[in-house]
């Protein structure tokens, strides 16, 4: 399943891509954050965030 997993696809897989798995994950698989998400408290809508940043 994750060799036939390409951007768009409807077959998402929770596989993230490793150097021994198949190209086609770069483009269309999980790309999991590292330890740091979980210092992530709340999202925030982006234009809130760019009127500030650009204040």
């Amino acid at each position: 399943m994750m060799r036939a997993q390409r951007p768009g696809s409807r077959l998402p897989t929770p596989a993230g891509p490793t150097d021994d798995g198949p190209a086609t994950l770069v483009d269309a698989g999980a790309l999991y954050a590292g330890e740091t998400v979980a210092r992530i408290g709340d999202v925030q809508p982006a234009g809130r965030i760019v009127r500030e940043l650009a204040t």
